[in-house]
């Protein structure tokens, strides 16, 4: 075997185990590509080891390993288009296992990468290669037919890569076999094995694949350094007639650069984990390229937002100097002793409209978040305390209860509006109750819990007749309310949808939950226990006050 064809299996085991550790370390992407390239990482290896004469007999007797390849291919067809039994793969498996072993006992049965000589069984192996080879082929191109317009694209780069994959290893096969050790079916292996990285790059989460593409440069350049920093102190060590010129002294060094690079995936699950229990505190790479991610999505809203900052805005001014009009003349119309019931009448309706472009502008432009410590317990209390008061005649029948679990000590956020929040969740609760009083006493139910290690769960139930049918799925849309002007306390449709807002630059939640305690009306608010980037869901914009608007 030539050097050069030595050297071109480096690319190929290293680009494999790249794959292998980058999909193993996220098992969501299937099993069958981490097979898959495992068993090219490990078939290059035998071969590689023919280079080197110590090795070579541990190389010639596991070249045979090839067939793996091919059982590795159909897990992965079948993986991707999601076969219920998977009898056909470990058969496919166990023949592997059985070809491997009667190349290990019998060197050289099926092509001797050593002597280059193709042995007894050569083409009727080839010919189960091609029938092993056809058969996810087919799996894969009659699910194309049937697949989704999103689920086309990978399995065509699927069928795509085996076909070149499948070449490229049959034509090496044959080569030497021929007495030909020349890498041109290696390169097409190398480029099967890039057709499938691209797919596995769109399958990871965006944040993971931001990191993935902002880090590859960094990444090579990282691994090349240390190759060199290796080779230079192995050179050292050698003592000083040793010489890093040459074609081997080059080749060792693009050795070490590439499985630098392999082992790169590996490197930095260990330094994660390690990172997350020495430094608790920080946040890893992952979670930093996540919130990028997140606030890049928020910065392509940004002039959305700043329109409707602005439409709120010029609402705001329209609407509020009409309304100190009317009621400067509500305040003469008083004076000239007018009917008292007009009076309060015309004064509701300036409350309500009053209240109304207040949580408009609140709406529209939210200001930025003031990240602290918050203290739950006390948190909530106090956002108990705040509705009730707000709510002083109606409270008076309604019983606030809250529970704390003990796992539950404090969170990082804006407590001023998170207090809106949860506020306005009460109010919502105690509103609902004086329109439709249960049998029993009117009750709300407060609770904070540990969902997770990283969230808080924060809920908001009560007795009463719960969520109408009609709005429950577009209860945090803006303008959605279950109070229409005629109520006796009108909702503006704007509380929730406020509350949701909240909650989402938050980097949480705010949905409808099941009423399991109380059997009524259930919102649920998920928090992080940790903000991963300070400020990161903030708006330049300001915003005014805090109410605790009704839906």
């Amino acid at each position: 075997m030539t050097p050069l064809y030595a050297f071109s299996l480096v690319p190929v085991m290293c680009v494999a185990l790249l794959l292998f550790f980058t999909v193993i370390a996220r098992p969501r992407l299937g099993l069958g590509i981490a097979a898959f390239a495992a068993t090219i990482a490990a078939w290059t290896l035998s071969l590689l080891l023919t280079f080197f004469e110590p090795l070579a007999p541990i190389g010639q007797r596991f070249a045979a390993s090839g067939a793996f390849v091919v059982a590795g291919y159909l897990h992965l067809a079948w993986d991707y288009t999601s076969q219920k039994s998977y009898a056909i793969v470990w058969l496919t498996y166990l023949g592997a296992a059985l070809c491997t072993a009667a190349g290990a006992i019998f060197p050289g049965l099926l092509y001797d990468p050593v002597s280059l000589t193709a042995g007894s069984m050569f083409w009727p192996a080839m010919g189960l290669a091609v029938v092993g080879a056809s058969l996810p082929l087919w799996i894969m191109a009659r699910a194309y037919r049937e697949a989704k317009p999103d689920d086309k694209r990978p399995l065509a780069a699927f069928v795509i890569g085996g076909i070149v994959m499948y070449i490229g290893a049959w034509s090496n096969a044959m080569l030497i076999a021929s007495g030909y050790a020349l890498p041109y079916g290696l390169f097409l292996i190398l480029g099967a094995l890039f057709v499938i990285a691209t797919i596995i790059s769109e399958s990871q989460a965006p944040e993971e694949r931001k990191l993935l593409e902002n880090s590859l440069l960094y990444s090579s350049l990282t691994a090349l350094v240390w190759a060199g920093f290796l080779f230079g102190v192995i050179a050292v060590i050698s003592g000083p007639g040793a010489s890093l010129s040459g074609p081997y002294g080059i080749g060792a060094l693009f050795l070490l650069c590439m499985a630098a690079i392999a082992f790169e995936p590996l490197r930095r699950v260990i330094f994660r984990k390690l990172a997350t229990r020495l430094f608790p505190e920080r946040a890893p790479a992952e979670r930093l390229a996540k919130a990028l991610v997140v606030h890049e999505e928020r910065a392509d809203q940004a002039e959305r937002l700043a329109e409707l900052g602005a439409f709120t805005s010029a609402i705001a001014h329209e609407v509020r100097n009409p309304l100190g009009v009317i009621g400067a003349h509500v305040k003469l119309l008083e004076r000239a002793d007018a009917p008292v019931a007009s009076i309060t009448a015309i004064k509701q309706q300036l409350e309500r409209a009053s209240s109304f472009v207040d949580e408009l502008v609140q709406y529209g432009r939210p200001r930025p978040l003031e990240l602290r410590q918050i203290s739950l317990p006390v948190f909530l209390q106090l956002a108990i305390s705040t509705a009730k008061q707000g709510r002083a005649r109606l409270a008076e029948a309604v019983t606030v209860d809250l529970e704390v679990d003990d796992g539950v000590a404090s969170i990082e956020g804006d407590q001023g509006q998170l207090l809106q929040v949860i506020v306005i969740l009460i109010d919502n609760a105690i509103l609902a109750m004086h329109e439709h009083p249960p049998e029993e006493g009117a009750r709300v139910l407060v609770s904070a819990s540990r969902i997770a290690q990283e969230h808080v769960e924060i809920a908001v139930e009560d007795n009463g007749p719960g969520i109408p049918e009609d709005i429950l799925g577009r209860i945090f849309e803006p303008f959605v309310t279950g109070r229409g002007r005629d109520h006796e306390v009108g909702g503006t449709g704007l509380g929730l949808a406020i509350a949701a807002r909240i909650a989402e630059r938050h980097a949480g939640a705010l949905e409808v939950g099941e009423g399991d305690a109380l059997r009524g009306a259930r919102l649920v608010l998920t928090l992080p226990v940790k903000q991963s980037v300070p400020g990161m869901h903030a708006s330049a914009a300001p915003e005014h006050g805090v109410t605790g608007g009704a839906p």
